[in-house]
């Protein structure tokens, strides 16, 4: 496969991610709407107010402590959120470093600044443009993953509704608990529409 080729195949990649990640955005809108039970455009003017994902995985968290579910579904949405921080963090890298097809294959260049002390003895040195080699299939894994993430997060979202609704009473086997091991989950890209 050419060089073009292959890079053209990987930005393909990169937009997928993309727009599956949009799919994340949104669903923390509609997680807030239904743990408030407010209208949609407060859930919206509350996500404008706090516009990064961490943000707002912040907000869920909070409110979720103040009227859990249950202790069961609680441990859960707290892993789903874990996930979700460590996608954001990759899928962030993804999308905002840079790009080189090199001979090595694709390298992202990370142009985060950090320093560091390579050995004890030696002076803290400034690195940036750190270099990572990347198989394209990694972004696809992600893309999958993130698809994954979507039904278990609709899931979640599906549950506070059923709770805000039923109350106390609410059913012990959700749908989180039950979509809880999203790894098994059937691939949802193409659910989504995203046929190769």
């Amino acid at each position: 496969m050419s060089g073009s080729t292959v890079f053209d195949a990987h930005c393909l990649a990169l937009g997928k991610l993309s727009v599956t990640w949009a799919f994340i955005d949104r669903q923390l809108n509609d997680l807030l709407r239904a743990m408030l039970g407010c209208s949609e455009g407060a859930a919206a003017s509350i996500a404008t107010s706090a516009d990064s994902i961490a943000a707002r995985i912040k907000i869920v968290r909070l409110l979720n402590g103040e009227n859990p579910i249950s202790s069961a579904w609680t441990l859960a949405f707290e892993r789903l959120l874990q996930t979700l921080e460590q996608t954001a963090r990759t899928r962030n890298r993804y999308i905002h470093d840079r790009w080189e097809l090199t001979q090595e294959g694709l390298v992202r260049i990370d142009r985060r600044a950090a320093t560091r002390k390579p050995q004890s003895r030696h002076p803290i040195v400034l690195e940036f443009d750190t270099e990572h080699v990347t198989d394209p299939a990694d972004v696809e894994a992600l893309t999958s993953t993130v698809g994954k993430l979507v039904l278990v997060l609709h899931c979640a979202i599906r549950d506070q509704e059923d709770w805000r609704e039923k109350g106390r009473t609410f059913n012990e086997t959700t749908l989180l608990l039950q979509a809880e091991d999203y790894e098994a989950l059937p691939d949802a890209i193409e659910m989504l529409g995203f046929v190769s």
